[in-house]
């Protein structure tokens, strides 16, 4: 995030990107061997660019012109070009400085004579603002007075994990602001131990997320992660963080005591081990024997089954490893064993850390003299579309641990989840939940009819359907009828659907969904729970190329809404729970009642996760070259580079926000701005702009008014998206008008 472009005129230094000449030129040249003095013209610096590009670029007056000034951020290094005349690129000596307090110039290059690349270490202290270089060579000294400007180092306030266990990846969130994508690296004292994926940053900037990955044969220890600009310093004398990697260790293990079985029949089920570390193939022993292991032996005459077996162990992850236990019933014959024991339980990696955990399980231990039945109960459920829970509870003879598998199911629909986290006694149990159910045609259906035979039922009656196919068609269903597997419509069909095509309606919010519980090896179904109402979707917009609805504001979050469109390019973020988007399968399509797209209005869906995703539309235009008209309003006083207020004086016209005005029309200084609001009148009219100005306005610089000319309106088009999940979002409330051209988007969220 460049927050230096929104600094205030008084932190800006003199901002013309202009050269001066500082030394003189080199006095003579040797020319075939002859002695002779020829006059050099020496260096001009006329402005800077972002690296890589080392060809100038010339406006229509033939000036150089380089765009957009480069910025580096505290506590960094980078590099840019500059562009100039008369370089002196002959291999010899060339040097630069720069007047940057804590900054140094590690190199400079010069490409040919009209470019040079220099490369800039700022410092942590270095002061934001703009700063120059001062370039020397053979043909002498110039300087360019704005060539780079430096923006407040990435803060860092906190990040999430600090830990990894060795032989795992994990996503590591990091907090604050400024923070920009593609700055995360792992730091070379690393070696093998330690790699990063490149990090991406949030649009706000105020989160960066990167994977972190250790090897099972990492060894043990605090790694460092650079993080280019920010304002903490890693173990490795460097802008990052730290991550240390953990061996194998354990924080609990469920359930840790065990009894006699007094119920009717033989009891399994899974013994979790939780911690850190784990490595696939790390070996598990109780009591210091491999696994499986059998404590007691069989002491009945009518059946040599012993009582507990402790099976072979599982890695599920780097935090998890399983041990199915079995217990025999002793209505079976089989001889009660033991008295009160505790055993350690002891873990270790293939690279042989290990952990153990003394007296961790129990047999017959006070409150678990003998086995119950086994069972679940409801906490609460919180099921809309979308990521939905569930809160469970178990019993002893029906521990629940993360990784367990949940289902979901209403009728024929059904929906898979699983635990994914402990709350005390209690287990979070998580399903994801889409908008729309869906069922098929077992007969083709024509137009006219009022009634359709599907394969399914389950709530379809009351609800409005649509057909997944060329037609796209919506219609309200009125009842249902079991016995035939019918559904009659409210009205008659007006398109023809062949047998099979895809017809979905909203997810109901009724009671009577049931949750299956699986631990392993037993399933308990949960009855009862109920599925509520959707939550609410929303908009934030994301300004691109410096369009922007009318009455928005970039990252603003804006309701199911009316907004004016130019033509232009428009990207939003939408949040529709339940949508289950699939990434790089959903895809928008835009047409008129009639099927066709006269317009040519286009746009594209990414998917960020199964419930949002940035949505593009592009607006043409018919008028594309726009018209300037001066005000005859001068400013009235000089507005230097990065303004965001302007001084006017509009005594022939008046100006309001949401206009866009050009600056220094005509010139090498022409840029187009918008206005944020205006106060004030006359001579005295103040003007608060969206976003920095890029060049310098002297005093009496024109302002020109920008208009697009007349263009159609009122062309309306319906907004497809198929989620790539074989869904197509119609639903009333979101269906998408568009007024071509010049017009409004209407209801704009599916």
């Amino acid at each position: 995030m460049n927050t230096l472009r929104r600094v205030s005129g008084r932190l800006l230094k003199a901002v013309a990107a202009s050269a001066v000449l500082v030394g003189a030129a080199l006095p003579a040249v040797l020319n075939s061997g002859a002695a002779s003095a020829a006059a050099t013209t020496g260096p001009t610096l006329y402005c800077s660019q972002s690296a890589p590009t080392t060809t100038p670029m010339y406006n229509y007056q033939g000036t150089p012109y380089c765009g957009s000034m480069p910025y580096g951020t505290q506590n960094s290094t980078f590099s840019f070009n500059i562009s100039g005349a008369n370089l002196a690129f002959d291999l010899g000596n060339v040097t630069a400085t720069t007047n940057a307090t804590g900054a140094t110039v590690n190199s400079v290059v010069e490409n040919n004579q009209n470019s040079a690349t220099v490369s800039v270490s700022i410092g942590a202290a270095t002061p934001p603002g703009y700063y120059s270089i001062t370039l020397t060579d053979h043909n002498g000294t110039a300087t360019l007075t704005n060539a780079f400007g430096v923006d407040p180092a990435s803060t860092i306030t906190s990040y999430t994990p600090k830990t990894i266990s060795e032989g795992s990846t994990m996503l590591v969130t990091v907090t604050g602001a400024g923070l920009t994508s593609g700055t995360v690296s792992s730091d070379m004292s690393n070696g093998a131990n330690l790699t990063t994926s490149v990090g991406v940053a949030s649009p706000d900037g105020t989160t960066l997320t990167f994977y972190a990955s250790a090897p099972p044969t990492a060894a043990l220890g605090t790694y460092s992660v650079d993080i280019t600009g920010a304002n903490t310093t890693n173990a490795a004398g460097k802008p990052g963080i730290d991550i240390t990697v953990v061996g194998a260790a354990i924080s609990s293990i469920s359930p840790s005591q065990f009894g006699h079985n007094t119920t009717a029949t033989t009891v399994t089920q899974n013994m979790t081990i939780t911690g850190t570390g784990f490595v696939a193939g790390a070996v598990v022993r109780i009591a210091g024997n491999l696994l499986p292991w059998q404590p007691f032996s069989s002491t009945s005459t009518t059946n040599s089954a012993p009582e507990v077996t402790f099976g072979t162990a599982t890695v599920v992850n780097a935090t998890t490893i399983t041990v199915p236990v079995t217990i025999q019933t002793q209505n079976g014959g089989v001889a009660a064993n033991g008295g009160l024991t505790q055993w350690n339980v002891a873990v270790t990696n293939p690279d042989g850390t290990n952990y153990t955990a003394l007296g961790a399980i129990g047999w017959l231990e006070a409150g678990n003299s003998a086995y119950t039945t086994a069972a679940v109960t409801m906490v609460a459920d919180n099921l809309t579309p979308g990521m939905s829970t569930v809160t469970l509870t178990g019993n002893a003879a029906f521990g629940l641990v993360p990784g367990d598998t949940v289902t979901l199911s209403y009728g024929p629909f059904s929906f898979s989840g699983s635990i994914t986290s402990l709350s005390g006694a209690n287990a979070i149990a998580t399903v994801y939940l889409p908008q729309y159910l869906s069922t098929t045609l077992s007969q083709a259906a024509t137009a006219g009819q009022t009634n359709i035979v599907v394969a399914g039922l389950a709530g379809i009656a009351t609800q409005k359907l649509t057909f997944v196919d060329a037609t796209g068609e919506r219609i309200n269903a009125s009842s249902e009828s079991a016995l035939t597997n019918s559904v009659y419509l409210a009205s008659a069909l007006v398109y023809n659907h062949a047998a099979g095509t895809v017809v979905e309606f909203p997810i109901q919010s009724v009671t009577g969904w049931t949750l299956g519980v699986n631990n392993g090896s037993t399933t308990i179904n949960v009855a009862g729970l109920t599925v509520g109402t959707t939550p609410n979707q929303s908009i934030t917009y994301h300004r691109t190329d410096g369009t922007m609805p009318a009455g928005a504001s970039a990252g603003e979050t804006w309701p199911v809404n009316t907004m004016n469109l130019a033509p232009g390019t428009y990207t939003m973020l939408v949040t529709f729970p339940g949508a289950n988007f699939a990434t790089g399968a959903a895809s928008i399509a835009f047409a008129t009642a009639a099927g066709a797209n006269p317009d040519g209005v286009t746009g594209t869906i990414t998917p960020t996760n199964k419930d949002t995703a940035y949505v593009t539309i592009t607006m043409p235009g018919s008028v594309s070259t726009p018209t300037y008209t001066n005000l005859s309003d001068p400013l009235t006083a000089t507005a230097p580079q990065g303004s965001t207020t302007l001084y006017v004086n509009t005594t022939s016209n008046a100006l309001s926000a949401g206009e866009t005005i050009s600056l220094d029309y005509g010139t090498v200084s022409q840029e187009n701005v918008k206005i944020a609001s205006v106060s004030g009148s006359g001579a005295s009219t103040t003007v608060i702009l969206t976003t920095p100005t890029t060049f310098a306005h002297a005093l009496g610089a024109t302002v020109s008014s920008v208009t697009y000319g007349s263009a159609s309106t009122g062309t309306t088009y319906n907004a497809t998206v198929n989620t790539g999940n074989g869904q197509l979002i119609t639903e009333s409330g979101f269906a998408t008008t568009i007024a071509s051209k010049v017009g409004a988007i209407t209801g704009f969220g599916f």
